[in-house]
């Protein structure tokens, strides 16, 4: 209702009609409440879950558009994460030259490379998600087996690790 103020209350009313034999009113009893304070609460809640989605999309879609960049990185790139260091993401130019597919997201390092146990480069992943530092190397001898037939290549990998 708009009261002789101009201002918007909002009221919840219930209440009970006792009609008489032929089904004419005869009395009324009832209450009315005003609920505007709670009309307000959920409408800013609604602003506030709006304003959260739209920020999410947001998110989402950087998340996407920075995705779509590392993907084209002309460097090997790739991404792990957690304690076991879970890839999320391989770059088209990681997967060609450490001879491995897709189906490397979502494996630890270990179960992806199990060729490369004892080369330091798990123990430096464990280092780098325990403290957060950067760790850069110049040139990394690095043998790893690219076609999975036990046959095991080398080079050289310049490589960063980061938190």
């Amino acid at each position: 209702m708009i009261g002789p103020d101009g201002v918007t209350r909002w009221l919840k009313s219930q209440g009970r009609v006792y009609v008489d034999e032929i089904g004419r009113a005869i009395r009324m009893i009832g209450v009315s409440a005003n609920i505007t304070e709670l009309k307000q609460i959920e409408a800013d809640r609604d602003r506030l879950l709006k304003q959260e989605q739209t920020a999410r999309r947001l998110a989402e879609n950087e998340r996407q558009r920075l995705r779509d960049i590392l993907m084209q990185v002309p460097t090997m790139f790739a991404v792990l994460s957690g304690p076991d260091h879970v890839f999320e993401l391989a770059n088209a130019k990681f997967l060609s030259v450490s001879g491995r597919s897709q189906e490397i997201i979502g494996k630890t390092a270990r179960e992806a490379f199990p060729e490369m146990e004892g080369q330091g480069y798990f123990e430096i992943h464990d280092h780098v998600y325990q403290t957060g530092d950067i760790v850069r190397g110049d040139e990394y001898l690095s043998r790893w087996d690219p076609n999975g037939d036990g046959n095991l290549v080398e080079g050289f990998l310049i490589l960063s690790f980061c938190h």
